[in-house]
């Protein structure tokens, strides 16, 4: 299911969070892009690297991961180089 680091934290980057943040709120990649000012090149490439991290292989199944979770208290998706 999800992969994990030794600490139990998931390392995102911040823009990677960010993005699985937008989407687990029902955003498409192209509302994603606008709401960030980015690309949406840039937003497929920062899904795909998160889908990598999380051990899924779609927007259905990360989805699925976070169903239930509520605002998914995206907090144990650390950032990278964040320490809490």
């Amino acid at each position: 299911m999800l992969k994990s680091h030794p600490n139990g934290a998931v390392q995102l980057s911040r823009a990677e969070a960010a993005v699985v943040a937008l989407l687990t709120r029902g955003l498409s990649n192209g509302e994603i892009a606008r709401a960030q000012g980015k690309s949406l090149g840039t937003i497929k490439n920062q899904l795909s690297s998160a889908y990598r991290k999380l051990g899924v292989r779609s927007r259905t199944r990360l989805m699925a991961v976070f169903e239930g979770v509520g605002s998914l208290h995206l907090a144990f998706l650390r950032p990278a180089g964040r320490r809490w």
